[in-house]
């Protein structure tokens, strides 16, 4: 079965999420022990214009550990915590062009440690739910379908 082609305006939207999850791989496999949240927002960056994309529909967004969550006042001023072994890295990328943007997050564990229960917990939970979806399904009916996982596990 071939897929058919998609309108310009969308198929300018579907180009732009698959290079935006390729930079967020580039970044990815590029940590190393010791960045900090804003080593790897300069990395990211710099990262930009070798995957398609001539700026930011939002600014790079990366938290580590305890800093999940919360937003650092003066992010350009202050470095935020230190990649280290086991380490939580959360990593949200809105790359854009002039006619569409990509925007993509990821969260891994940095290092050889296991990953947190509620990292292994949360793949499970997006599993159910794209298991459960279709394009018959409503976003409201996955969130329910999530929410209701969540709380059962």
């Amino acid at each position: 079965m071939t897929r058919p082609e998609l309108p310009p305006a969308i198929a300018a939207f579907d180009d732009a999420q698959r290079r935006a999850i390729a930079l967020v791989a580039d970044v990815c496999s590029r940590l190393e022990l010791g960045m900090h949240a804003r080593d790897v927002e300069d990395l990211s960056q710099t990262r930009l214009a070798d995957h398609g994309f001539t700026t930011w529909y939002h600014p790079p967004e990366v938290d580590i550990d305890g800093d999940i969550g919360r937003k650092r006042l003066l992010p350009r001023l202050t470095k935020g915590p230190a990649i280290h072994a086991g380490s939580l890295v959360s990593i949200d990328l809105g790359p854009a062009t002039t006619d569409a943007y990509g925007d993509v997050g990821v969260t891994r564990v940095f290092g050889g440690a296991d990953e947190p229960f509620v990292v292994q917990q949360a793949r499970e939970c997006t599993r159910a739910a794209c298991g459960y979806a279709s394009r018959f399904k409503t976003c409201g009916e996955i969130f329910i379908v999530s929410h209701a996982w969540a709380v059962n596990n």
